[in-house]
């Protein structure tokens, strides 16, 4: 059996702590903590002080990497209702493992490159897995839709 053949289970809902476990693996805190930069009292003001110890570059790769771990967060609900609600419509198996492992990995690649470029003129690349995720959800979201409204 091969963990590529997406009719074997469903498995879409092992995605939903995945795209979790993607969003806080970008946070800056462990960064902050390992150089003895981080509070536990008030964690969200860590960055903002670390700063005028950090080179620029640093600190503004830190930020990057905030912004993906918020992005991952805000956009984490939406993943996760989509992934509920398809299971509970009664999605085919195979249709819910690839628009999961389809958001997991343009989440992957979106989140390396917002974390990775640094430069205005090529930090419009993750526009494009950017994309790709809004219609993965929108495809999801009309197949999840159609099927709670005819049953």
């Amino acid at each position: 059996m091969s963990i590529f053949n997406v009719n074997a289970r469903n498995y879409s809902i092992y995605t939903i702590p995945a795209a979790w476990l993607l969003a806080q693996a970008v946070s800056p805190r462990v960064r902050l903590a390992s150089l003895g930069l981080g509070h536990n009292v008030y964690p969200r003001d860590d960055l903002a002080k670390a700063s005028a110890n950090l080179s620029p570059a640093e600190t503004a790769k830190l930020k990057r990497q905030e912004a993906a771990h918020v992005n991952g967060l805000e956009n984490f609900p939406l993943f996760a209702a989509a992934m509920i609600v398809g299971n509970e419509a009664g999605l085919e198996a195979r249709t819910l493992n690839l628009l999961g492992v389809g958001y997991l990995a343009c989440r992957g690649v979106y989140t390396w490159l917002y974390t990775t470029v640094s430069k205005e003129k090529t930090s419009y690349l993750r526009y494009e897995p950017g994309y790709m995720m809004l219609i993965v959800g929108l495809r999801f979201g009309g197949l999840a839709i159609f099927c709670v409204f005819i049953h």
